[in-house]
C-alpha cells in the first residue's frame, strides 16, 4: 500500500455527500462531507426569428434579447449579416439600411 493514497471523486451534479474512508491496516473509519456547488449556467439567446428584406430597404431595428441566470454580464458579438447592417453591442440592436451589391442570398448570422 502506498504511504499517500487518493482518492479521485467525480460529482454527478450539485449537492452534498458524505464519504466513508476505512483504513484497512488500522481498521479506522472517517466520515466527511463533499459539496458540489452548481456551476456556471450558460446564457440564453432569444432568436429574433427569421427576416426578409430587399437591397436598399431600411430594416426596422431589431433586438437580440440576451439573458444570464447567474446575472453574469454577457458580451454578444454579431457576425455574418448582410452588407449594410450593423451590430450595435450597446443597445443590443441590428440596425441599417441592406445595401444594394448585398448578396441576394440567405445569410447566416451568428451570434
Amino acid at each position: 500500500m502506498t504511504d499517500n493514497p487518493r482518492v479521485v471523486i467525480t460529482p454527478v451534479g450539485p449537492g452534498t455527500t458524505t464519504i466513508g474512508v476505512t483504513f484497512l491496516e488500522s481498521g479506522e473509519s472517517v466520515e466527511f462531507d463533499v459539496t458540489v456547488e452548481p456551476g456556471n449556467g450558460a446564457p440564453t439567446i432569444t432568436n429574433p426569428g427569421n427576416r426578409q428584406y430587399v437591397t436598399g430597404q431600411t430594416v426596422t431595428p431589431f433586438s437580440i434579447a440576451v439573458t444570464d441566470a447567474d446575472g453574469d454580464t454577457v458580451e454578444v458579438t454579431v457576425s455574418g449579416l448582410p452588407t449594410g447592417l450593423t451590430w450595435s453591442p450597446e443597445t443590443r440592436r441590428v440596425s441599417g439600411t441592406v445595401a444594394a451589391d448585398a448578396a441576394v442570398r440567405a445569410h447566416t448570422v451568428t451570434v
